[in-house]
């Protein structure tokens, strides 16, 4: 009714905007999520929208499913930072395997800052750990002599110094140490 009242349309294309959706500057993260639900919300499928669905018109208000909830959560932890729903995923597993992940919504936003505090300590170490390295000489990689003959002939050829055991091929002899003489007979 409200959405009657106020002109809003239901439209594949209206959906499309959550997208834009972002965590604002100085926003609190529980704003986002209650600007999430009232996307969602007013996303759902109703008899007066006039879409259409694989074909089918609209004939019942859609409800907002548990699923649809957890979608909302997931998307909300994302936008906080894409690292979030692994870290939660980590700290909340034991309580995910009974329950929804809205149903813990409570308990993850009681937790925000330090999940989120927690995450960029790992980011920074993570940094300084990859600048220590960088600023730390590089050791040069060890060069292997290679056998030239075992290359050529498409052998294993990291044996190189130990005498190589390759038949000569007709019309070469053989030197010391493995080495080929690769000149024509004469």
């Amino acid at each position: 009714m409200i959405r009657l009242h106020y002109g809003f349309q239901t439209s594949g294309s209206h959906f499309l905007d959550l997208n834009d959706i972002k965590l604002e500057v100085d926003e609190r993260y529980e704003d986002l999520y209650q600007r999430l639900c009232a996307f969602i919300e007013d996303s759902l499928l109703t008899p007066e929208s006039n879409n259409t669905h694989h074909g089918a018109t609209i004939t019942e208000e859609e409800e907002l499913t548990p699923t649809l909830e957890n979608f909302i959560v997931l998307t909300w932890l994302r936008l906080i930072n894409p690292e979030l729903p692994k870290l939660v995923k980590q700290r909340y597993g034991p309580e995910l395997r009974s329950r929804t992940l809205a149903s813990l919504k409570p308990e993850i936003s009681q937790a925000l800052d330090s999940l989120v505090s927690e995450i960029n300590s790992n980011v920074t170490a993570m940094r300084a750990s990859a600048s220590f390295d960088q600023a730390r000489p590089k050791s040069k990689p060890l060069r292997r002599k290679i056998c030239p003959l075992c290359k050529e002939v498409k052998r294993p050829h990291m044996q190189f110094p130990q005498p190589v055991q390759i038949p000569p091929r007709r019309g070469q002899t053989v030197l010391v140490e493995g080495t080929t003489d690769h000149r024509r007979p004469r």
